[in-house]
């Protein structure tokens, strides 16, 4: 797992120094911009935050904000592809006392490396917005990264969670013993010619145009 610190004057810079003696087992980059003084050495710099968000995209599974989140927000906007493919963003104050993940949450993993963060930073507390999450309701997304699944037509996963979310049923078109895996009384195993647009299919041969998990 790759981890970059983004920080972007001293006092962020400090916080990002702290943040990685906390991180020792994780492979991770501090980044500032050269505006700032008496640098330390292995520091990554930047003349401008854009110069270096477009690699780091590409490069990292998880950056770590360390500024407001309204301008990590404008920042990052222009880079939003799809997410299953966008890294993990995580804000986190100059105190290292909040956290919030801001980006991928399931997929790329910013609420769990949240949940992470919060015990190993003193008296921090993460700020985790999914409903799924604050509802302890199944979420088909983290139970195909738990399963080492692949995710096809993940535009009609919204559906599905509103649909558990509003306790309604959801049909599941897979085999007995899949279906008896997944916990959720909401959940009415199929046959795979009765898939309908309130349908997931989990199946390593079977094509269809709703949620799939291979």
């Amino acid at each position: 797992m790759k981890i970059a610190i983004i920080s972007i004057n001293a006092y962020s810079l400090n916080s990002a120094i702290k943040l990685a003696t906390y991180l020792k087992n994780y492979n991770i980059d501090i980044y500032t911009s050269k505006k700032v003084p008496n640098i330390p050495k292995g520091i990554l710099l930047f003349n401008k935050l854009d110069d270096i968000l477009q690699h780091s995209w590409q490069k990292y599974d998880i950056i770590i904000f360390i500024m407001a989140i309204g301008a990590i927000i404008r920042k990052i906007a222009p880079l939003l592809q799809n997410k299953q493919t966008d890294p993990a963003i995580i804000a986190i104050n100059l105190t290292l006392d909040k956290i919030v993940p801001l980006l991928g949450s399931h997929i790329a993993g910013a609420n769990e490396f949240s949940q992470i963060l919060q015990k190993i930073l003193p008296n921090s507390i993460s700020f985790i917005f999914n409903a799924t999450d604050q509802t302890n309701t199944l979420s088909f997304d983290m139970v195909a990264k738990k399963n080492n699944w692949e995710i096809k037509n993940i535009s009609k996963l919204a559906n599905i969670s509103n649909r558990l979310l509003n306790n309604l049923e959801v049909k599941v078109a897979t085999y007995k013993n899949i279906f008896n895996s997944l916990d959720n009384k909401n959940f009415k195993l199929i046959d795979f010619n009765q898939i309908d647009a309130n349908s997931v299919v989990i199946s390593p041969i079977i094509h269809s145009s709703e949620l799939l998990l291979r």
